[in-house]
């Protein structure tokens, strides 16, 4: 059985039929990270480190109606393999936050860049990249 709930009206839905569960297609889903969150794991932390995965990293923290929001959009074109990976990587990165937090907090791991600090790239912008430059 599968619940699913409308935060913003109030409403719940149970679909307990596999067959509806089949027959449901949605481009757009939001997850929230609050039980990782328990562990010092935010939302911004999981998409940092499903980079690392090879997968573009969701929207966080929208709709704000949803506390450590993750939106995860996958193209209508996506196979069901890619979607299949997804899912495990999810999985892996969930077990991860309960028993290598560390990897989430730093990542991510197997980029060229790792993990910038937003909150002066936000400040001191910087659109331009320039072979060789040193990033301080």
């Amino acid at each position: 059985m599968q619940q699913v709930s409308n935060r913003s009206s109030g409403e719940v839905f149970v679909l307990d039929d596999a067959r509806a569960l089949a027959r449901s297609a949605v481009g757009i889903f939001v997850i929230s990270a609050l039980k990782q969150k328990e562990k010092g794991i935010t939302a911004m932390d999981i998409a940092k480190r499903l980079l690392d995965f090879g997968f573009h990293p969701p929207t966080v923290y929208f709709p704000l109606i949803v506390d450590e929001s993750l939106m995860i959009e996958p193209s209508e074109t996506e196979s069901r393999e890619t979607l299949d990976e997804f899912a495990s990587a999810m999985e892996q990165v969930a077990a991860e936050a309960e028993h290598s937090p560390e990897l989430l907090k730093e990542a991510p791991h197997n980029l060229c860049v790792s993990r910038l600090d937003e909150v002066r790239a936000a400040k001191d912008l910087n659109l331009r990249w320039v072979e060789g430059q040193q990033q301080g």
